[in-house]
């Protein structure tokens, strides 16, 4: 699964903290977010928005797909 690093109270907090579905949904509107989102704050290696479909991004997201 993967787990971003999340800020509590305003701290950067190192250790992961897993998200709900709606907390993960209001914050990320589209595939192009998703995907900043997965390569930049997870560190994701994966191509290009163009080449990856939600649903990819989505099993990464769920811990049923892996990456390097």
């Amino acid at each position: 699964m993967v787990e971003p690093r999340m800020q509590i109270n305003g701290a950067n907090n190192n250790a992961a903290a897993p998200i709900t579905a709606n907390e993960f949904a209001a914050k990320f509107q589209s595939k192009a977010e998703v995907h900043y989102f997965l390569t930049v704050e997870v560190g994701a290696y994966l191509p290009a928005k163009e080449a990856v479909s939600i649903y990819f991004m989505k099993d990464l997201i769920m811990g049923k797909r892996k990456c390097k």
